[in-house]
């Protein structure tokens, strides 16, 4: 049996790449976690329910967009390029980041929330009426949900990566939790249970 110390375990590269990639992993889930929501909501005309997915997509595109900008430092940045091996995933990611910087990260130009007011002036009153128009992206929810995808395999084929190196570099293995999916990738992965 090999014997490695605190330090050497604390001290180790490979512990400290898999706290970061920890990390990741979490943020994939919760962006899986907050589309899921949005893909099962039923969509309806009512403030409260544009108000839930409009919530929703802004929790999916800043969590996801904290992946691929500079955050704090127990994120490793990741790059586009290395995770998205196609132009289509690579258009989808540039999408939602898209949707992140104009709509909720910045105040840019295209933003998809439009303000108005009708305004009527009859029989001395001055009535307003508020329009507030909102772009829900629900017809790109199977695009996200393929990249999503995409990046849950590239994050667990890093930690096994690092989890392997580890192991050698330390002379010990690494075991790194993991439980069952959430419920909805059981039903996605055995339709007969759905």
């Amino acid at each position: 049996m090999t014997k490695v110390s605190p330090e050497e375990i604390k001290a180790s590269r490979h512990m400290q790449a898999l706290v970061r990639w920890g990390h990741v992993m979490m943020c994939v889930s919760n962006a899986d976690h907050y589309l899921h929501k949005m893909e099962t909501l039923k969509i309806a005309r009512t403030l409260d329910n544009v108000l839930e997915i409009d919530g929703l997509l802004l929790a999916f595109t800043v969590t996801y967009g904290r992946l691929f900008t500079d955050a704090a430092e127990e994120f490793p940045r990741l790059n586009r390029n290395s995770v998205y091996s196609t132009e289509g995933l690579r258009a989808t990611h540039d999408r939602i980041m898209e949707i992140r910087n104009k709509r909720y990260a910045h105040e840019g130009d295209g933003r998809d929330i439009e303000f108005s007011m009708e305004v009527e002036l009859r029989k001395g009153i001055l009535r307003v009426k508020p329009t507030i128009a909102f772009g829900i992206p629900g017809n790109e929810f199977q695009d996200f949900r393929t990249l999503i995808d995409v990046l849950q395999a590239y994050t667990y084929e890093k930690i096994h990566k690092v989890i392997e190196k580890g192991s050698q570099a330390l002379g010990v293995r690494i075991e790194f939790p993991h439980g069952p999916p959430p419920a909805h990738r059981l039903k996605s992965a055995n339709p007969a249970s759905a």
